[in-house]
């Protein structure tokens, strides 16, 4: 869900910025490369040649950046366990990174 979503809101003209922890996952998403389909890579590979899309694997990137945040969403895998209860823990971090993202000067 999360780089699709990305991707829409490139199109539409919002500047951009997907961020994930896995270096590796963001180089191949660099590349154009992603597993979703190959209409999803065909978009990437437009938003790639556009200034909206930004691609990250660096927190610290994100935050030496100029760039006024006025929406974060997150997009985290939520496994389930034996009963079928949601592990949330991935759900947490991205919102404290997020968090910490939300400095005074930014809303």
């Amino acid at each position: 869900m999360g780089l699709p979503l990305a991707l829409l809101a490139a199109k539409k003209g919002h500047k951009t910025f997907l961020f994930d922890k896995s270096e590796k996952r963001c180089h191949e998403l660099l590349l154009g490369k992603s597993n979703i389909s190959t209409e999803i890579n065909s978009d990437l590979q437009d938003e790639l040649r556009g200034n909206n899309l930004t691609i990250l694997s660096s927190i610290v990137s994100l935050k030496n950046r100029d760039a006024k945040l006025k929406i974060i969403v997150i997009c985290v895998p939520t496994p389930l366990d034996a009963n079928r209860i949601p592990d949330l823990s991935m759900v947490k971090e991205a919102t404290a990174t997020a968090v910490s993202l939300a400095f005074k000067d930014h809303w």
